[in-house]
C-alpha cells in the first residue's frame, strides 16, 4: 500500500518540495491566491510539518508576505494544524499498522510504559510483568 501511494504521489513530490523550499516560489503561490493566501499559507505550514521536518524557508515567507506579526500568526496555526494531524497519523498507525506488526504481549507492556511519566516509575507497574 505505501508503495502504491507513493507511485500515485510520485510526479508531485518534486514539484511539492520544489514549493516548500523556495521562499519565492511560496511568495508566488500565495499572492496568486489573492485573498485566499493566508489560508493557502496556513496549509502549506501544516503539509511542511508532515512532510519537511526541519522548519525553514516557509516561516520566512510569512514574514515576508504578510508582515511579521500575521506571518507569526499564520505560522502557528499552521504548525499547529501540522502538529495535530502529525500526532493524529501517528496514533492511526499505532492503531491499525502497529497492531498487526508488533504481538499483543508487547504492545501491553508499551502502553503500561506510555501510562508513566518517569523511568523510576516504569519499574513499579504490575502490567509490566506480563
Amino acid at each position: 500500500m505505501v508503495i502504491l501511494s507513493y507511485l500515485m504521489f510520485a510526479p508531485w513530490w518534486s514539484w511539492v518540495f520544489q514549493v516548500l523550499t523556495d521562499k519565492e516560489k511560496i511568495a508566488g503561490l500565495v499572492q496568486s491566491m489573492g485573498s485566499w493566501g493566508p489560508v493557502v499559507f496556513i496549509l502549506i505550514q501544516a503539509v511542511q510539518v508532515l512532510l519537511i521536518f526541519v522548519p525553514g524557508p516557509v516561516e520566512v515567507a510569512g514574514g515576508f508576505l504578510f508582515g511579521l506579526p500575521l506571518g507569526i500568526i499564520y505560522s502557528t496555526i499552521g504548525l499547529g494544524l501540522g502538529s495535530i494531524a502529525a500526532f493524529s497519523l501517528g496514533r492511526w498507525l499505532e492503531r491499525h499498522w502497529l497492531s498487526e506488526v508488533v504481538p499483543p504481549q508487547q504492545l501491553k507492556r508499551s502502553e503500561c510504559v506510555n501510562d508513566f511519566e518517569t523511568p523510576w516509575t516504569r519499574n513499579y507497574c504490575s502490567k509490566c510483568s506480563v
